[in-house]
């Protein structure tokens, strides 16, 4: 599915340095899907930057993505370190 970004959306992956392979993973492909504030939702996926976990976080409502966020707590939003 091809999705739309808002502007806020483009200023933090870029400014986050988040990989656009990344992106794509969660956005087809997600390893999770949390509820959020209706109607939208969170997509969530794992990845490994400078040799540490981290979980990609990203807001979506239907094609339109929102935001996306990068965090080492994985512990904090209820997923299991690899």
């Amino acid at each position: 599915m091809p999705y739309r970004f808002t502007a806020h959306a483009l200023a933090r992956i870029s400014e986050r340095h988040i990989p656009s392979e990344w992106l794509d993973a969660v956005l087809d492909t997600p390893q999770r899907v949390v509820p959020a504030q209706p109607p939208r939702e969170e997509r969530q996926g794992v990845f490994e930057r400078d040799g540490k976990p981290v979980l990609l976080r990203v807001i979506v409502e239907g094609d339109l993505v929102i935001t996306a966020m990068l965090t080492s707590k994985l512990d904090k939003y209820g997923v299991p370190t690899p």
